[in-house]
């Protein structure tokens, strides 16, 4: 299905639409995006009264309390030079009781701010993984966006796992508690500010500030675009890898070590390029936040000019008293400063966010907007709602679709025409006129290329049919597909677990133990169970590398005897077996009542058949009975 092209995931179906513009193939900026992402994040993280919500209310107040007791230390300093220029014992020592109950309270809350922060990025990335990934297995959408047309959604998994973490991590521990608490603690501090430096003091410290926004406003704009661009090219060597860990007995036997090498070394080139891109970028970034840190503190000083020298303030001031007022002005005046530049700071952690936050809105738009697709099916009353495209319901609106659940046949197709889902110039196959009755056995064959996948992919439903009536008289949940390729789901699962696959239940009971067990016995897969130490131990090895394609295979045919469908749609289900076997399996399917639609191309598949489906490669086909030795009739 996948081909590794221009080192991104594609389908050969999106590479056909490789001309249209993608949505979201585009540059992320500062601006009022920016904003619309975090509003649909934020909706995601927030979506119920949860522990997140009471996490990030409990850090924003300890963030209040913690700056109540800075407050408080602020004229411990003032009070310690006044009590020693006056050599006052009792109130040097009651000042440093004082100071240490303050500083012991001051930690306290600091580690308490840290411990709910983490509690707080923890729930905010549980729900918003969650909510991403409910999306991302709704209506097919994680199907669409990997194998139809992503439109530009670049690494799905990278967006579901990185991009999260880096969201939540940056928004629950460096932005939201300052960020939430910072307004409240600039309006106190600008107006202890005014009380003694006046207008003036104020006027000086917010030009400083407004300056420094001024600054970042046009230096944020290309961060959050270089720091897009090293996400995504993060996730493409991060995928290269992952396929040369799934692929690793296939190179090794082609022996690309050399390739493979050179392949990555460029991916990983790319990778650097946009590292370096960014890093430039950060370079007047960091000297400006630098710059107004240390200035900062200058202009403490600059501001306490205007009460002492210029409007005389504190003329009538002995030196003991003047040293403390000017220690606890200059407290005021730099925790003003320095609350303002924190926000300045922020701004490269802000910056940061916007190109990743984008990436995640994107991922939300494009599934909400697959979704609504699948509530307009459901509207129209369409069979395979799971996926419409564009090209079936636009360009070809004389396909008609219906339920019909009850009668004799499974499905009917009159004058159907289908082909690659954003290729309306590609057409797989003209006319079929068909009907797959209840109990049937029916062999697809033909060319590589000449639709009979396709054809599955439409009995399964995630495909439409481009023009003609299709009639459906078969529930999706008695319908079972058994790939070509055997999918064997991660996550150190147990044997019997994938047997269960795709559902989630046990075989506790006798009877279902007995069936699996015959299962296995039929199979001929003691070796495997011995090999997973049993049915109920979790694995730690990826079943592709410890198995055989044959073993894989039998695997998979044990889910359709086990669940025992209705209809098993088998797409080369049995290449990797001997023919011996493959009559074992078959033979088990009829003995069970299990009707089937096959792919393949062996000869002797055709025994255990009634129809022949061929298809010419042209967009043609031809219908024929199988009689019981496997010949036409």
């Amino acid at each position: 299905m996948f081909l590794y092209h221009r080192y991104i995931r594609i389908s050969p179906m999106e590479k056909a639409s490789e001309g249209r513009p993608k949505r979201f193939n585009r540059d992320y900026s500062f601006g009022w995006a920016y904003f619309r992402s975090i509003s649909i994040i934020f909706k995601l993280i927030f979506s119920r009264w949860d522990l997140a919500l009471l996490y990030a209310v409990t850090t924003i107040c300890l963030v209040g309390l913690s700056e109540y007791i800075t407050n408080h230390i602020g004229s411990i300093t003032g009070d310690m030079y006044t009590a020693l220029m006056n050599k006052d014992k009792s109130a040097f020592w009651k000042v440093m009781w004082r100071a240490a109950y303050m500083y012991l309270a001051k930690c306290g809350t600091l580690a308490l701010i840290t411990y709910a922060s983490w509690l707080t990025y923890i729930e905010f990335r549980r729900n918003l993984v969650k909510a991403l990934q409910k999306k991302y297995f709704t209506a097919l959408t994680y199907y669409k966006i990997n194998c139809i047309e992503s439109e530009g959604i670049d690494n799905p998994d990278q967006r579901i796992t990185q991009d999260v973490e880096k969201v939540c991590n940056d928004l629950a521990i460096q932005v939201l508690p300052y960020g939430a608490c910072g307004p409240f603690v600039v309006a106190y501090y600008t107006y202890k500010t005014w009380s003694t430096a006046g207008a003036g003091g104020v006027g000086m410290t917010y030009v400083f500030f407004l300056i420094g926004v001024f600054v970042n406003f046009f230096l944020m704009k290309p961060i959050a675009k270089w720091t897009a661009r090293v996400e995504k090219q993060e996730g493409n060597f991060r995928y290269k890898h992952i396929s040369i860990r799934d692929n690793a007995e296939s190179l090794a036997l082609y022996r690309s070590e050399q390739f493979e090498n050179t392949e990555c070394n460029r991916l990983f080139n790319f990778l650097i390029k946009k590292q370096f891109g960014l890093t430039m970028w950060m370079l007047p970034v960091s000297f400006w936040q630098q710059y107004f840190d240390y200035f900062g503190g200058l202009m403490s000083y600059g501001i306490q000019y205007i009460p002492i020298i210029v409007l005389g303030t504190y003329d009538d001031k002995s030196g003991a008293d003047l040293a403390g007022i000017i220690s606890k002005n200059a407290f005021v005046y730099i925790y003003l400063i320095n609350s303002l530049t924190r926000y300045t700071d922020l701004a490269i952690n802000v910056g940061q966010l916007a190109g990743v936050m984008q990436r995640l809105s994107d991922f939300v738009i494009y599934a909400n907007d697959s979704h609504k697709g699948y509530s307009t099916a459901l509207a129209r009353g369409e069979c395979n709602e799971t996926f419409d495209s564009e090209v079936s319901t636009e360009t070809l609106p004389s396909a008609v679709i219906e339920n019909k659940e009850s009668g004799d046949d499974f499905y009917r197709f009159e004058n159907v025409a289908y082909g690659l889902p954003n290729d309306k110039n590609r057409v797989l196959i003209r006319d079929l006129t068909l009907t797959i009755p209840r109990g049937a056995r029916l062999l697809l064959t033909g060319p590589s290329g000449c639709g009979k996948s396709s054809f599955i992919r439409i009995l399964s439903r995630i495909w439409n049919i481009q023009s003609g009536r299709a009639t459906f008289g078969i529930n999706l949940e008695n319908v079972m597909p058994v790939p070509q390729r055997p999918y064997m789901p991660a996550g150190n699962l147990t044997l019997r677990q994938q047997f269960t696959f795709p559902r989630h239940f046990e075989c506790t009971d006798q009877l279902s133990q007995s069936i699996l067990d015959g299962i296995i016995k039929d199979l001929e897969l003691e070796s495997v169970v011995q090999q997973c130490n049993g049915l109920d131990s979790a694995v730690d090895f990826e079943w592709h590398e410890r198995f055989t394609p044959g073993e894989l295979q039998r695997i998979s045919f044990g889910r359709v005897l086990l669940h025992r469908p209705t209809l098993a749609l088998l797409d080369e289900a049995t290449n990797s077996v001997t023919e011996q076997v493959e009559e074992k399996m078959y033979t088990l399917l009829q003995d069970v009542g299990i009707s089937y639609v096959s792919v393949g191309h062996r000869m002797s598949l055709r025994k255990f058949h009634d129809t022949e489906v061929m298809f010419d490669g042209s967009g043609g086909f031809d219908i024929v009975g199988i009689s019981d030795d496997g010949s036409s009739c």
